[in-house]
Formats: structure tokens, sequence, C-alpha cells
């Protein structure tokens, strides 16, 4: 009973904070909003990197199509841990840049609670609707950001369709097997990764 109290606190706390966030993105220019969004899908770069996730970013979460086995596979692997740990030493960086990115993984953190729990999904639901008017602009920003960690602009760009309707995910692929495969075609079969961390 303790458990199932404070895990109630939890939720209603997050419930809050997930809401503060989409209210602030809310109240954003577009400017402000799409500065948002690039943010995020940086943010995403870096997620694949988190051990959690190893060759598989979960996109079939993102896109509605994940099995309970594999939501379950990421909760055992610390996925949520992960990505709070990703941006607490993003914020401790010292760079405006990556505290920019910090906020981005803030995103996929609250996306990840309101997937897995239909309690908070009208809050993800809210943000990504708050996140919305930005996305043109922001694939204009994503492009020179991209580049900085050696990224394709449209491959970074995603859209959790769970959580914003009548969008599908814009990417069938994760970042980094993305790259992967670029590599493998221009290279003649040799494999070159970028080391965003």
């Amino acid at each position: 009973m303790l458990k199932k109290i404070i895990d109630n606190l939890g939720s209603h706390k997050l419930r809050k904070d997930m809401q503060r966030f989409a209210n602030t993105a809310a109240q954003g220019n577009e400017q402000e909003v799409a500065e948002l969004v690039a943010a995020t899908m940086l943010a995403r770069a870096y997620v694949e990197e988190l051990p959690a996730v190893g060759k598989y970013f979960p996109n079939g979460l993102y896109n509605g199509k994940a099995s309970a086995e594999s939501i379950q596979a990421l909760k055992a692997a610390g996925y949520e841990a992960q990505l709070s740990g990703l941006q607490s030493s993003l914020m401790k960086s010292g760079s405006p840049n990556l505290e920019a990115v910090s906020t981005g993984v803030s995103v996929w953190l609250y996306s990840w609670h309101a997937l897995v729990n239909s309690d908070l999904r009208a809050e993800g639901e809210s943000l990504w609707k708050a996140m919305e008017p930005g996305f043109a602009l922001a694939r204009k920003l994503l492009r020179p950001i991209a580049a900085t960690v050696k990224r394709d602009a449209e491959q970074l760009f995603f859209v959790p369709s769970g959580l914003l309707s009548g969008y599908e995910a814009m990417s069938s692929a994760s970042v980094v097997e993305a790259t992967r495969t670029h590599d493998t075609v221009e290279q003649s079969g040799s494999e070159k990764i970028a080391d965003i961390m």
C-alpha cells in the first residue's frame, strides 16, 4: 500500500511538470518553439547512445507499434533512469548548447512516461501539440545543427505519432543505423558511426 501511495505521489508531480512544460511551450513564439523542437530532435541522437537502447532506438514505442515485450525490455534495461541521467549530465556540462539538448531529452522522457502510462497520455499529447507550430522552422534550424554531430537533419526529425495524431513516425530506422548504412554505401563497406558524446 505504501509503495502505491508513493507511486501515485510521483505521478501527480510528473503530471504537473508535464503540464507546466507544455504550457510554457504553448506560450512561446514560433522561433522559441522551433528551437525547442530542434533541441528535441538533436537530443534523439544522444539518446540513441544510451546502453539501454543498444542498436535499437525504440521507434516502435513512439509510433505506437511496440510490443509489450519490447517495452518491458526497455524498462528492465533502465531506459527511464538512463534518460534522466543523460539529462542531468548535459545540464551539468556548462555548455549552453548541451543545456538546450537536455531540454530535448526532457521531451523524450515525458514522451516515454506518456506512452507507457495511459494516465499521462493527455499530458504527452498536449506537449507535442504545443510543439507542432515549430516543426517547419525547426527543419531549417536542424540542418546546420545536425552537421555538428555528423547526422542528416531529416533523419533526426521524428514525430511520435502515438502522441500526435495524424503524423506517421518520420523515420523508420534509428539515426545510428541510418548513419551506418549511409557510410557503408559511401565508404565501400567500412562502418563509421560518429561519436557524438
